[in-house]
């Protein structure tokens, strides 16, 4: 994907897949990866406008989904609140210790993502806001914590088999794509 379509793409050089991966890289090891473009563009020693068109390239190339808060207004066209690898199997494979958490929310942002009706936005109170319910993703300890959360919020659940009033298994959410 990197060394051939988003090079021929955006006619970029080889030298950029370098910095390409390098974004890969630090966005597999941070959990989740929250962007701060001029830390990235000092460290990868490249300009803010150049790591902003990076990350907007991996985000066409279907390689990172960012995610931006519903109402932060013109700042949510270039800087997104959090970025997800595409697929959660691609933390597995690229980071030797990797957070179950944010595997959990990559799964889940990416089955929703399929759906061009939905819009899924990040959240203060809860991990996700879909259209206009709240959704907070974990394992069975964050039922404990119910309290913590507004009335109308969804756990979605890894360590549960059967779904119960707001609560939902995180497994059938593969089954929507």
């Amino acid at each position: 994907m990197i060394n051939e379509d988003i090079l021929d793409t955006f006619n970029l050089n080889v030298q950029a897949t370098i910095y390409l991966k390098k974004l890969i890289y630090l966005v597999a090891n941070s959990m989740p990866f929250k962007p701060n473009i001029e830390s990235l563009g000092s460290s990868l020693k490249i300009s803010k406008e150049t790591v902003y068109n990076y990350l907007e390239y991996l985000t066409q190339g279907k390689l990172f989904i960012s995610l931006k808060a519903q109402n932060k207004g013109l700042d949510s066209v270039r800087k997104a609140d959090k970025i997800y690898l595409s697929n959660s199997n691609l933390y597995c494979a690229l980071i030797q210790s990797w957070e179950i958490g944010t595997i959990r929310e990559a799964f889940f942002v990416s089955q929703i993502q399929s759906f061009e009706k939905l819009e899924i936005f990040t959240d203060k109170k809860v991990d996700f806001r879909i259209n206009n319910d709240l959704f907070e993703i974990g394992g069975e300890n964050k039922l404990n914590q119910k309290s913590k959360y507004p009335q109308n919020t969804y756990f979605v659940i890894d360590s549960v088999e059967f779904g119960s009033k707001k609560v939902v298994p995180l497994w059938l959410v593969g089954f929507l794509n």
